[in-house]
């Protein structure tokens, strides 16, 4: 009967015996299917009243019987390692665990409650070892209960003192006030060994040398089982000891009842004594042969039986909550429950360093005096793109699921939970995408505008990616980081310091947005060094005719130097170059333009630096939307999809290198560096005008008398006058490679030793480039792989010395992007006899399109610079005709 069902039930069958002394007495052991633990103590009784456990209801419990006859007690408790209980979690686990590992789990729980239950209320404990030697595992699993019940002695005691049970005597083995902590009795241990290692064949004439050789057995694991006790401080540790031992009978008995005979004579004459004394009452079964039940009443004589049965009863009522682990404040795990919590983070481990991609450290065995006899080495952590982290995630995750059974779910949430704070704290990358497709390789960190961090911690991005660009003059190239913004691919990398040769140049002023009042001191920094159109206009006329004489002799020299030093380096021919544009500015100033800006002598002030603009942007941007003024302005590259909305930056640039003079078409570019040899020309491009013979040939005779050069336009005695420019669209790749091309878009590479002035008429009589729609990107002519894509950047424009008007303005049609892309301004005058260059953006960004990133090079993605952007009109010196 199960020991709760017997608690209830006891008092009503056991009505006549509740005043009777008796004994309590506790088996531990095995059951297997053909033997179980009881069949001994039902061989002392000589009724069959345990069996071996085999319903699920005998698992992990206690059966009790009391023996009215014997005035005992018996209390058998059914484990883990039962057959029955086996069976049971293999088959159908209880539903408060997920597998045969929980529910295993759940047993050496109730297993823990049940020894401590035992071992606080029962005069003996007999424990069953179905082989010859003592499992350690089960001492093991003592200890752990020994120091449960240290742990709860408390508690306990304090039950046992509220029912009144404290100061009834248990037996007559008295506890000192701290040993009774918690306890009723200290039990007394009894090991009976099923098996031996004595071969039964071995000297079977001599009877007597079989029993010295048991006996000689027997006290061996006598001394094992002692020792082993004391090494667990299980025994002999005052009121830390579980149990003790007899000190003078053996607790060791070797079972084999089929080879050693008992002395009958001897115990009848004890029976006989024993009745005599009237120490116990009658026992038949005396007369059987089997040892065992002599061991066993050799030890239950050693002491009186001193409790009642009513209050054994009472007693065992009190510790149920023992059993129903009531009394527990957390249930405590167990042995198996340590194991696989240590698998699982076994595996976790080993996971874990598949997805930092850490080395293996050294085993133990390689360690030896706190040295390493062999070299331990971890990757550094490396910042890592969400790519990557769900990559090297998927082979964490294939690894935990070829290798855990069990909990799958919960180590494969525990990995995820692990992987993802690594990746978030110490690994993960910034991956902000570039205006070139490629994203941030820094660890997460604040960027320009980050209000939730000082000024101090903004830090920009970095794709770990170059490309060369080339300044706006063209003089000048550097390698600059991939940009994050359309501000700083289209803005602030020409802003550079490096660039002193377009700091001197004449540059058209753009319309930029503009805050009122206070707003005043963030205008872009573009144009704070130039001087007022008020100051250049205030110039005199005197000190404008010492600038053009100064300007011709400068010029001059300057042809006969690049003549005779053609193979001087690039930054040699831009020192030249750049003080003859400074010194030529009169000519524009004369032109009464009010859109173009004259460098001032502040320009060798120190520029700002990339950052410097960054943190004025940000903070500029910030005040806007603190405004709410962020709907008046473009962000972006000026879109006929937003009309009337100024930018806060320009995107465009066009500037003057000087006189047209500056250009010698037999020559080329030879200041233009990273040309391809005999692809630095430009084309010649004829334009036809109607106009009256006799205004023209006046008006051009007014300009010959204004300008000193020899070169000025033909006159024409027919109503069709005849000028021509030079013009070169630039394509420009991110390694640098520059080049020119035709009507057609093809690459413009004179052959070496050809004739540049007469094949290029030829060419230009082919096509008309003005008229021609060019894409904005092609492939380009690098020979390295692999082939980069080439886009416009520059529209270089020569002027012809004649009374036309000319103006620029660009159309572009960018794929997948509505409107049409320009300057956001009226078409931009040229004057005549200028050397122009217009600078295109480098990334086409709008609200309602988003960016147009360049990428490996796609015909159908090409773009379009649409043709005519540049157009010449006649323009009349004077006002009159005579």
């Amino acid at each position: 009967m199960d020991i709760s069902e017997w608690i209830k039930q006891s008092k009503e069958i056991h009505n006549a015996h509740l005043d009777t002394k008796i004994k309590v007495i506790g088996i531990i052991g095995k059951d297997y299917p053909d033997h179980g633990k009881g069949d001994n103590i039902n061989s002392y009784l000589r009724e069959n009243v345990f069996a071996v456990a085999s319903s699920e209801k005998e698992a992990c419990t206690i059966q009790a019987h009391f023996s009215e006859d014997e005035q005992i007690l018996f209390l058998v408790m059914n484990g883990v390692d039962d057959v029955s209980n086996i069976r049971k979690c293999l088959l159908t686990p209880e539903k408060s665990v997920n597998n045969y590992f929980d529910a295993m789990a759940e047993s050496e729980l109730k297993q823990q409650r049940m020894l401590h239950f035992l071992f606080i209320s029962c005069h003996f404990i007999i424990i069953f070892e179905q082989t010859s030697r003592i499992d350690l595992d089960f001492i093991r699993i003592l200890k752990k209960v020994n120091v449960t019940r240290i742990q709860l002695r408390k508690k306990v005691n304090q039950r046992l003192i509220s029912d009144g049970l404290r100061e009834i005597q248990f037996n007559n083995r008295l506890l000192s006030p701290n040993e009774s902590e918690g306890r009723m009795v200290i039990p007394r241990v009894l090991i009976a060994f099923q098996r031996n290692n004595i071969r039964s064949d071995v000297n079977t004439s001599k009877k007597h040398l079989q029993r010295e050789l048991y006996e000689k057995l027997e006290k061996s694991l006598d001394n094992q089982f002692t020792d082993i006790l004391k090494l667990f401080d299980l025994i002999d540790s005052g009121s830390s000891s579980l149990c003790q031992l007899n000190e003078t009978i053996p607790c060791v008995h070797l079972l084999n009842p089929k080879i050693v005979k008992r002395d009958i004579v001897t115990e009848m004459f004890e029976s006989l004594m024993a009745e005599i004394e009237n120490k116990t009452n009658t026992t038949p079964h005396l007369a059987s042969n089997n040892s065992f039940v002599k061991f066993l009443e050799d030890n239950f004589r050693s002491e009186k039986n001193e409790i009642s049965l009513e209050k054994v009863i009472d007693l065992m009522t009190t510790l149920q909550c023992i059993l129903d682990g009531s009394i527990e404040e957390s249930p405590s795990s167990t042995q198996m429950q340590n194991f696989i919590r240590r698998i699982e983070t076994d595996h976790l481990e080993e996971a874990r360093r598949l997805y930092t991609n850490e080395t293996r450290p050294a085993s133990k065995e390689l360690r030896r005096g706190g040295y390493l006899l062999e070299k331990e080495s971890a990757e550094t952590v490396k910042i890592r793109s969400k790519e990557e982290h769900m990559m090297r995630f998927s082979d964490a995750t294939h690894y935990i699921e070829s290798v855990v059974g069990i909990n799958s779910k919960q180590v494969l949430s525990d990995m995820q939970s692990k992987c993802n704070e690594l990746w978030q704290s110490d690994m993960r990358a910034c991956e902000s995408i570039s205006m070139m497709g490629h994203p941030c390789i820094r660890k997460v960190h604040p960027t320009y505008g980050d209000q939730t961090t000082p000024e101090s911690r903004w830090t920009p991005h970095d794709a770990s990616n170059t490309l060369v660009s080339t300044c706006i003059c063209g003089r000048k190239q550097l390698i600059r980081k991939e940009p994050f913004s359309v501000k700083e691919a289209n803005f602030d990398f020409y802003e550079n310091p490096e660039f002193k040769c377009c700091k001197r140049l004449w540059r058209f002023q753009f319309q930029l947005y503009q805050e009122d009042g206070d707003d005043k001191d963030f205008q872009d920094i573009m144009w704070a060094d130039r001087e007022s159109n008020s100051l250049r206009a205030a110039k005199k006329l005197a000190q404008q005719e010492d600038d053009l004489a100064d300007a011709m002799d400068d010029l001059l020299s300057l042809q006969e130097e690049s003549t005779s030093t053609a193979e001087e380096t690039d930054s040699d021919l831009d020192d030249i170059q750049i003080g003859s544009e400074d010194s030529l500015s009169g000519s524009l100033e004369s032109s009464g333009s009010e859109m173009y800006v004259r460098p001032s002598s502040k320009y060798e002030e120190p520029s700002k630096t990339e950052r410097e603009l960054a943190v004025e942007h940000a903070k500029r941007l910030q005040k806007l939307e603190n405004s709410g003024k962020t709907d008046e302005f473009l962000m972006t590259v000026p879109n006929s999809m937003s009309p009337g909305k100024l930018p806060l930056f320009p995107s465009f640039y066009l500037c003057s290198l000087g006189d047209s003079s500056v250009y010698s078409h037999g020559n080329g570019l030879k200041s233009q560096p990273n040309f391809k040899l005999g692809g630095d020309y430009l084309s010649p491009a004829i334009v036809f005008l109607n106009v009256a013979s006799d205004v023209w040939n006046r008006d051009l005779n007014k300009i010959r008398s204004e300008d000193f050069s020899r070169k000025c336009g033909k006159e024409t005695k027919d109503d069709v006058a005849r000028v021509k420019l030079f013009v070169g669209f630039e394509y420009e790749c991110s390694r640098g490679h520059r080049f020119f091309v035709d009507y057609a878009g093809e690459p413009l590479i004179y052959p070496k030793g050809s004739n540049v002035v007469r094949e290029s008429t030829h060419r230009a009589s082919l096509g008309d480039v003005l008229q021609a729609d060019l894409p904005i990107r092609r492939p380009c002519t690098c020979r390295k792989a692999p082939l980069k894509s080439a886009q416009l950047q520059k529209i270089h424009v020569v002027t012809p010395k004649a009374p036309v008007h000319i103006t620029i303005d660009p159309k572009i049609l960018i794929p997948g992007h509505e409107g049409v892309y320009g300057t956001g301004q009226e078409p931009l005058e040229l004057h005549h006899s200028k050397y122009y260059i217009l600078h295109l953006p480098v990334v086409y960004s709008s609200p309602s399109s988003g960016t147009w990133m360049p990428e490996e090079y796609n015909p159908d993605r090409e773009g379009t610079l649409l043709g005519g952007a540049i157009k010449v009109v006649y323009k009349p010196v004077l006002s009159f005709r005579w």
